[in-house]
C-alpha cells in the first residue's frame, strides 16, 4: 500500500514469533546444519523449541523456517505436543495456513520440522499501520474464517486464535493472512500422535482474552469447533474497535476465579457501544479506519454488531454453527445482503432468564433446562400460529409465572418454606403441571399446547409415567377441538408414539406411528419434513421389534428424501442415518454399521458439539460396534467418555445414562472382568427398577445380564433369587 509506514515484521513458524531487528545480526547456532538445511539466524525461542531461518540446499534451494526441540527439553509431554503440532499442520492444505514441508531428526537426536517461511505482522497491527478501512479488514477476516473452517474440516480445533497467530504479509501486492501456531490444537476424530496425549484436568488451554466460556470449565473433553468461532468473534471485535470484548487489564489483574467467572458470565458491550465509550481515543481509532468518529460508529452499529455478538454468545448453541457460517454472514454484509445474525428472539430472552436466575445450575440435568425453555417457546409460537391471541397470552403468562417463575420462588423460599438453592428441574415441572389442572377449561388448545410442552420435558428427563399422562391428555384435547388429522394433533400423537417406544410399548407405538404417517402423507405430502420425521420414528418401532425388512427400506427412503430437501448434514438427516447404523448393528452387519456410525459421529460433533445428546447416542452406538468387533480398548474408552458426559448432563439415573453404564458392564462381562461387571450391573438394575419399573423390558434384560454374571461366577443362590424376581415381574405384566 503506497505511503504506508514501514513496520518491523514478525517471522514465524509454529507459534514462536519475534521481531527481526533491522541490523539482523544472526546468532551462532549450536548445529550449523540439520539434514539438508543450513541454519542462518534464530527467529524465536520458546519453552518447547527454537525456530531458525534456514536455507535448503537440496533438492531445491530456498529459504525456510525450521523448528527444532531444544536440547534437554525432550520430555514425553514436550515430544507429544511437538509431534501433535507437526501432524496437525501436515493435514492442512490451504493458502491461508502455513505449510509444513519436511520433518526429521537432527544428528543430536532432536526432532525438527520445516515450514514455509512466513514474514508478516499480526493482522491488527497490519490493519492499523495501513489505516485499513472497515471493509478491507472484513475481507482479511473472511479469509481467516475460511482457513479455520479448513482446519475444522480436517478435524482440527486451533484453540488459540488471536492477532499474534494470524500474520499478514504482502504477496504480489496483495495482503495475505496466514493462520499459525497449532501448538495447542485439538483433534476431533483422529489421534495426531502415537504417543498417548494427556492434558492435565483443570489446565487452561488458550489465551484468556480470546478464550471461550467452555474452555474455562474443569472438563474440557467436549470442546468443539465453536470455541474457535468465539475466538474469531473476539478477533473481529478487535479489528473493529481496537480492544477485546472483555477488558484485558481487568482480566489479567483479577484473581483467576474472578477472571474465569467474567469469561463465563459477563456480556461485553456491542462493538458500536465500545466505540462510543472510547472517549478521547475514538478519533484515533476512527483515523486508523479512515473514517470520522460518527461515521465509524454508524458503520459498525446494527449488522456488524449482530455478527460479532452472535459469535460471542456465551451459550455456544447460539453462536454460528461453523467458521464458514460466520464468513458467509461477513460476505453478505460486504455485498449489502441481509445478514442472518438474528436480533434477540423470545427463545433467546427465555434462555437469558434462565441464565440470570441460575436455573441451569439447579439440576443435575442442566442441559434439559434449555430444552424445556425451547419447547416452551415453541408452544407459545404454535399457539400464536393458530391466531389465538388470548391463548397466546395465557401461554406466555404460564411460562413466566407457573414454570420459570417457580425458579425465583424456589430460590427465595424453597419448597417447604425454607431456602432451596438446589431445586431440581423435575420439581419445577411438577409444580407447573399441578397448576394446569382446571386452569384452562375455557382454553382447551392452550391447555393442549402446554401439556405437550410439559410432557416432552418430562420425557427428556426420563420421567416416562408423568410424560405419558401429559401427552395423552394433549392428544385428546387437540383431537377433540381440531380433529384427528390436524397438524397439531398429529405432532402431539407423534410425540406420544415416541414415548411409547421409549417405554418398550412397541405395539402401541407402532400403531400410533403408522396412523400419524398415513395422515401426514395424505395431508402434507410424503416428503414433508413432519412426514419424514414420523416415518423415521415408525422405522424405529419396526427396528425395536426386529422387523428389519420393514425398517431398512423406510430408513433409506427417509435418508434420501431428507438429504434432497434438508441437506446431508441436517440434524434430521443425521438422525435417520444414525438409526440405519443402529439397524446394521442390531443385525450384526458391523462392516456397514461402523463406517456409518463414525461418519455420523463426525458430522454431529461438527454440527451439534461433542457432548450434544444426539452426538452421544452415535458415540454409544459406535462403541457397541467396537465391543462386538472385540476392539475392547477403543470400546471401553468411548463408553467411558459417553458415560461421563451423560451422567454430568442428564443425571446418573437417566435412562440414557443407565444404557451406557449397562453397555460398559456388558463389555467387562465379555472380557470376563466380573469384578468390574457385577457392581456396574447392580447399579444399572437398581436404577432401572426405580426409573423404569421392574416390568420394563430393559429392566428385565439387565436382571438377566446380572443373573448370567452370577452363574458364570458360580453363585447359583444369587442367580436364583433374581430369577424369582424376574418371574414375579413377568406375572405382573
Amino acid at each position: 500500500m503506497p505511503g504506508a509506514p514501514k513496520s518491523r515484521e514478525s517471522t514465524w513458524v509454529s507459534g514462536l514469533e519475534s521481531l527481526v531487528p533491522d541490523d539482523d545480526q544472526a546468532p551462532t547456532p549450536p548445529e550449523v546444519r540439520i539434514g539438508p538445511y543450513q541454519l542462518l539466524e534464530k527467529l524465536g525461542e520458546g519453552g518447547m523449541g527454537t525456530v531458525w531461518v534456514a536455507e535448503q540446499t537440496e533438492p531445491v534451494r530456498r529459504r525456510v523456517a525450521l523448528k527444532v526441540i531444544k536440547a534437554g527439553m525432550d520430555s514425553e509431554l514436550i515430544l507429544q505436543r511437538f509431534e501433535a503440532e507437526r501432524q496437525a499442520l501436515a493435514l492442512m492444505d490451504h493458502r491461508n495456513i502455513a505449510t509444513v514441508l519436511d520433518a526429521g531428526t537432527s544428528v543430536a537426536g532432536l526432532p525438527y520440522f520445516v515450514m514455509e517461511l512466513v514474514k508478516g505482522v499480526p493482522i491488527t497491527t497490519y490493519c492499523d499501520e495501513r489505516k485499513a478501512p472497515v471493509r478491507e479488514r472484513l475481507k482479511l477476516f473472511e479469509a481467516v474464517c475460511h482457513a479455520i473452517q479448513h482446519a475444522h474440516q480436517k478435524g482440527i480445533i486451533h484453540r488459540d486464535i488471536k492477532p499474534a497467530n494470524v500474520l499478514v504479509s504482502t504477496q504480489d501486492g496483495e495482503p495475505v493472512p496466514k493462520v499459525i501456531d497449532f501448538g495447542v490444537a485439538k483433534a476431533l476424530h483422529q489421534r495426531l500422535t502415537d504417543r498417548p496425549m494427556y492434558t492435565e484436568i483443570g489446565a487452561l488451554v488458550g489465551t484468556l482474552e480470546y478464550m471461550s466460556p467452555e474452555q474455562t470449565e474443569l472438563n474440557t473433553l467436549d470442546i468443539d469447533t465453536r470455541a474457535d468461532v468465539y475466538a474469531l468473534g473476539v478477533l473481529l471485535y478487535m479489528l473493529l474497535t481496537g480492544s477485546t470484548p472483555l477488558d484485558a487489564k481487568r482480566l489479567r489483574s483479577a484473581p483467576i476465579s474472578e477472571t474465569l467467572r467474567l469469561i463465563r458470565e459477563e456480556d461485553p458491550p456491542k462493538p458500536s457501544a465500545r466505540l462510543t465509550q472510547s472517549g478521547e481515543s475514538l478519533p484515533e481509532l476512527a483515523a486508523q479506519r479512515r473514517a470520522d468518529p460518527a461515521r465509524l460508529t454508524r458503520e459498525v452499529r446494527g449488522e456488524l454488531d449482530r455478527i460479532v455478538m452472535k459469535s460471542l454468545e456465551k451459550d455456544r448453541t447460539r453462536r454460528y454453527e461453523a467458521a464458514s457460517a460466520l464468513a458467509k454472514d461477513v460476505e453478505r454484509y460486504l455485498h449489502h445482503q441481509p445478514v442472518e445474525a438474528a436480533p434477540p428472539t423470545t427463545r433467546y430472552r427465555v434462555a437469558k432468564f434462565l441464565r440470570r436466575h441460575r436455573v441451569g445450575a439447579l439440576s443435575a440435568a442442566a442441559g434439559v433446562v434449555l430444552l424445556v425453555a425451547g419447547a416452551a417457546v415453541s408452544t407459545w409460537q404454535a399457539v400464536r400460529a393458530m391466531r389465538a391471541e388470548r391463548n397466546a397470552a395465557a401461554v406466555s403468562e404460564f411460562l413466566q409465572n407457573d414454570l420459570l417463575g417457580q425458579a425465583d420462588l424456589a430460590n427465595q423460599t424453597g419448597e417447604g418454606g425454607g431456602r432451596d438453592p438446589d431445586v431440581k428441574v423435575r420439581t419445577l415441572l411438577d409444580r407447573a403441571a399441578r397448576t394446569i389442572e382446571g386452569k384452562f377449561r375455557e382454553q382447551p388448545l392452550t391447555e393442549a399446547a402446554i401439556r405437550l410442552t410439559v410432557g416432552k420435558a418430562y420425557r427428556a428427563l426420563g420421567h416416562y409415567p408423568e410424560a405419558q399422562r401429559q401427552l395423552e391428555r394433549s392428544v385428546q384435547l387437540f383431537d377433540a377441538n381440531l380433529g384427528p388429522d390436524h397438524p397439531d394433533t398429529l405432532r402431539s400423537k407423534s410425540s406420544l408414539a415416541y414415548l411409547y417406544g421409549a417405554q418398550a410399548k412397541f405395539d402401541q407405538a407402532e400403531r400410533l406411528s403408522l396412523d400419524v404417517v398415513k395422515s401426514q402423507a395424505a395431508r402434507l405430502g410424503t416428503n414433508h419434513p413432519d412426514t419424514l420425521t414420523s416415518k423415521n420414528d415408525l422405522a424405529q418401532q419396526y427396528r425395536a421389534q426386529k422387523k428389519f425388512d420393514q425398517a431398512e427400506p423406510l430408513y433409506l427412503q427417509v435418508i434420501e428424501a431428507d438429504t434432497a430437501t434438508l441437506g446431508a448434514d441436517h440434524p434430521e438427516t443425521l438422525r435417520a442415518r444414525n438409526n440405519l447404523a443402529a439397524l446394521y448393528r442390531d443385525q450384526g452387519r458391523y462392516d456397514k454399521a461402523e463406517p456409518l456410525y463414525a461418519d455420523v459421529v463426525r458430522a454431529r460433533t461438527l454440527k451439534l458439539g461433542a457432548d450434544h445428546p444426539d452426538t452421544l447416542v452415535s458415540k454409544n452406538g459406535l462403541a457397541w460396534v467396537y465391543k462386538e468387533e472385540a476392539r475392547y480398548q477403543e470400546a471401553e474408552a468411548l463408553f467411558q467418555e459417553v458415560l461421563l458426559a451423560r451422567a454430568a448432563k442428564l443425571g446418573a439415573d437417566h435412562p440414557d445414562t443407565l444404557t451406557t453404564k449397562n453397555n460398559l458392564a456388558l463389555l467387562f462381562q465379555a472380557r470376563k472382568r466380573y469384578d468390574l461387571a457385577v457392581p456396574l450391573f447392580r447399579e444399572v438394575v437398581e436404577g432401572s427398577r426405580q426409573k423404569l419399573g421392574p416390568a420394563h423390558h430393559d429392566t428385565r434384560q439387565r436382571i438377566l445380564n446380572l443373573i448370567l454374571c452370577y452363574e458364570q461366577l458360580g453363585q447359583p443362590a444369587r442367580a436364583g433369587a433374581l430369577r424369582q424376581e424376574l418371574d414375579a415381574s413377568g406375572d405382573a405384566r
